[in-house]
């Protein structure tokens, strides 16, 4: 009964704790270099630019079709041409990038829910890292053969011809479209954890 769910919520809640304190651990060495490395940092804001330009796909609600226009075409130039150099991919694809951006992610969230900011500007921030973060994601195990793996257990082969490819296609910028919402959706649940528990100064904030 009462006693049941009440012991249900505790551990729940001991749970969400420890979740907390360890990407709060996690998060602390990133947080370190969050300011030492001007051009990853400025690499990846130009990804996050070109990925909300007019012509990108995730612009565009679920079940928009893609078309072929020259707003499509000059996106997709922009993606290869950042993308398609190998010391960029390299970089953008490092651990340490998706770390950059998804912390960048956790303190837009932190932020909005703190009422700390603009709230259009956040919002956009949120989503820009939340892109950013799927797609280079995708593209550090876009060669890997062992896909169905956990992302730790994966082995890193960046390409990103196949997640553009995959992009430029209705069904996988649906696909891409329902990843983001659910890494933005995750991360909330956790912005939430890292509020309640006091662990917001690992986001900077």
């Amino acid at each position: 009964g009462g006693e049941d769910a009440k012991a249900a919520a505790a551990a729940g809640a001991d749970l969400a704790g420890a979740a907390a304190g360890v990407l709060h651990n996690l998060l602390h060495p990133a947080l370190r270099a969050w300011n030492t490395r001007a051009q990853h940092q400025t690499l990846l804001s130009t990804l996050c630019q070109v990925l909300r330009m007019v012509g990108s796909p995730l612009n565009d609600p679920k079940g928009t079709k893609i078309s072929a226009n020259a707003e499509t075409k000059q996106f997709t130039m922009l993606v290869a041409k950042i993308l398609g150099n190998a010391g960029a991919l390299g970089a953008l694809c490092g651990q340490n990038m998706l770390f950059r951006a998804r912390l960048q992610m956790m303190r837009a969230i932190v932020q909005r829910e703190r009422k700390d900011g603009k709230e259009e500007e956040l919002a956009t921030k949120m989503i820009e890292s939340a892109r950013a973060f799927v797609i280079l994601r995708r593209c550090r195990f876009g060669k890997s053969s062992d896909a169905a793996a956990e992302d730790g257990a994966r082995t890193p082969a960046p390409a990103w011809e196949p997640v553009l490819d995959r992009l430029l296609t209705d069904e996988g910028a649906d696909e891409i479209r329902d990843e983001i919402a659910a890494v933005v959706d995750q991360h909330s649940l956790l912005a939430g954890a890292f509020k309640k528990f006091g662990f917001e100064g690992s986001v900077g904030v």
